[in-house]
């Protein structure tokens, strides 16, 4: 569901709920935002994924008027291309990806990537989860999935008993 869709339901929604006519604004920062989406997989023969991801990222960018300035893509375990999209992060608004995992599976790796990204400004946005530095919805989200998986790794998970 693209942007423009999402606030036309919740409007109707919201509307209908309280017999009066509301309407959604949203800031206009989002909108003509520059991106740079990041596509990686973990198996140098997935290429169907990276297509997959690619092609999720471009209907993202279209739905939501947002203006694609570079396509960065790692495959395997080489990270040449995230390291040179971060030290290009000054020349664009966001950094796209479809999931936090294409960033990193490791806790201090993202809070490393989000500290980093924080020092020029730019903002970061997934594509299928709700974390994103751009929304407070998003950055709640994210700092409440960073808490969960710093408490995990730091072996104070949550531990389920199961009785027979």
């Amino acid at each position: 569901m693209n942007i423009n869709t999402l606030i036309k339901t919740l409007e109707g929604i919201l509307s209908d709920k309280y017999n009066v006519k509301i309407t959604i604004n949203l800031k206009e920062e989002w909108f003509d935002m520059r991106v740079a989406l990041y596509i990686r997989t973990g198996n140098v023969n997935d290429l169907e994924g990276l297509k997959k991801q690619r092609n999720e990222l471009l209907l993202y960018t279209k739905e939501n008027n947002l203006i694609i300035t570079k396509v960065y893509e790692d495959v395997g375990t080489d990270r040449t291309n995230y390291n040179l999209m971060i030290s290009d992060s000054n020349q664009y608004e966001a950094i796209l990806v479809t999931h936090v995992s294409r960033i990193s599976r490791k806790y201090k790796e993202i809070l490393e990537f989000f500290s980093i990204i924080e020092q020029t400004n730019t903002k970061w946005i997934t594509t299928n989860e709700m974390y994103n530095s751009v929304t407070a919805q998003g950055r709640l989200c994210t700092n409440i999935m960073l808490s969960v998986v710093e408490s995990f790794e730091m072996g104070e998970g949550l531990w389920v008993i199961y009785q027979k």
